[in-house]
């Protein structure tokens, strides 16, 4: 019986063709998903978010999916932009809420740059909340600082630019003018100065001469002065001895004449209460010498020539009595009184 023919043999490429296939879409799912997982990394999905708002004058410099920064580290990402009834922009970021409590009422936004023509963003101001715990409070919305404007600063550049050439100018005129001019009066005054040096260094000359024709003079004036003082020396001590002496005998007297002076006041006022009386019987008696003489006269007794004798002045008890007065009733203190 005569055998079948084996089956034809299946080609190579078409055995390899699902094998390349589902290699093809196994290895592009795994790229989309690396991709994800990147892009999820990025924008941190999966963590918890919390949205801030943010009002500004304009929108200058904002964009949705910019990166939001604290402190020069990334937290966040602009998720969306719209116009307020006002014109004003409003924006709301995206923050991760691990970092709520360093954000507060007084945290400000600006828009800020990596130098000068690096990526964009929105840099804002800490306000760390007191004991490092986030309030459950909603943060109101936060003001927002537009950047600068860069044509506006091209522009004053630009002022700035045609300010300093006019200074330049200027400053270039008055170098061609003015320096010459001051550099010959510079000059004149060096000539005239050195002149005036040369007038001095003569006069120094002058005085040296004169300083040492008068040294020998002084010299002699001192030797002078120097005998002089050796030989007054002695009679001016004596001097100085018998003035000490005097002064010490005239203390000595001062002291004496204050104790008298004390002794005699003191004499006074002891002799005071038995003076008074005496002065008194005085006054009486005084007194009646006078009427008596008033009527002799009228009897005719008295000579005409005969001066009527005056009556003793009227002294109250109270008055002071003089210390240096000698008085009626004392003795004469006249030496000649025998």
């Amino acid at each position: 019986m005569p055998s079948s023919p084996p089956p034809p043999a299946s080609p190579p490429d078409e055995d390899l063709a699902p094998r390349e296939r589902w290699l093809f879409l196994l290895s592009g799912g795994l790229l989309t998903l690396a991709l994800l997982v990147a892009i999820g990394r990025e924008r941190h999905w999966g963590e918890p978010q919390m949205a801030v708002e943010l009002v500004a004058p304009r929108a200058d410099g904002l964009q949705e999916g910019m990166e939001v920064r604290l402190s020069g580290m990334p937290i966040g990402r602009v998720d969306s932009l719209r116009l307020l009834n006002d014109a004003r922009v409003a924006a709301t970021l995206q923050i991760n809420a691990r970092y709520r409590h360093l954000i507060g009422p007084r945290s400000r936004a600006q828009g800020a740059q990596v130098g000068l023509v690096g990526q964009t963003f929105v840099s804002l101001t800490p306000d760390p909340s007191p004991g490092g715990e986030g309030s459950q409070r909603p943060l109101p919305p936060l003001a927002y600082d537009p950047p600068p404007d860069l044509n506006q600063l091209v522009a004053e550049l630009a002022r700035s630019g045609q300010k300093i050439d006019r200074t330049l100018a200027l400053a270039s005129n008055l170098l061609q003018t003015q320096v010459p001019s001051s550099l010959g009066s510079l000059q004149t005054s060096m000539g005239k100065l050195s002149g005036s040096m040369g007038d001095l260094s003569s006069m120094s000359k002058t005085v040296a001469g004169e300083t040492r024709s008068t040294v020998p003079s002084v010299r002699a004036l001192t030797n002078t002065l120097q005998r002089e003082t050796v030989q007054v020396g002695p009679a001016v001590r004596r001097t100085l001895a018998k003035a000490e002496q005097t002064l010490t005998r005239a203390d000595q007297t001062a002291v004496t004449a204050s104790q008298a002076s004390r002794e005699a006041q003191l004499l006074l006022q002891q002799a005071r209460p038995v003076l008074l009386p005496t002065l008194e019987n005085l006054k009486e008696i005084t007194g009646v010498t006078s009427r008596l003489v008033r009527l002799l006269g009228g009897l005719g007794l008295l000579e005409p020539g005969t001066a009527t004798p005056r009556p003793a002045p009227t002294k109250h008890p109270s008055d002071p009595m003089d210390p240096y007065k000698v008085h009626p009733t004392s003795p004469d203190p006249s030496p000649d009184r025998p």
